[in-house]
């Protein structure tokens, strides 16, 4: 049961050692050790995942160039639509 729990959080794209880490702060006891961790796992609270990644795409390109993005390709030859 542990392991399929274990194995679930993973595929759910959890950090498992994260998870066992806190689960693990204090001892376990010495009888059923396991039931007592899956326990503790179950019934935690799940680390928070980000919702969204910040993107910043700063334009590095030379002037020029990002000037050439907004002619219309003709433009500069007198050539009119």
């Amino acid at each position: 049961m542990l392991a399929r729990r274990l194995a679930a959080l993973v595929a759910e794209g959890v950090n498992v050692n994260d998870v066992a880490g806190r689960a693990l702060v204090r001892p376990l006891p010495d009888d059923h050790p396991a039931a007592a961790l899956q326990y503790r796992i179950q019934h935690a609270p799940l680390p928070v995942q980000p919702l969204w990644d910040t993107v910043t795409t700063p334009d590095r390109r030379p002037e020029a160039e990002r000037n050439e993005l907004h002619h219309t390709p003709g433009h500069d030859r007198g050539i009119s639509f």
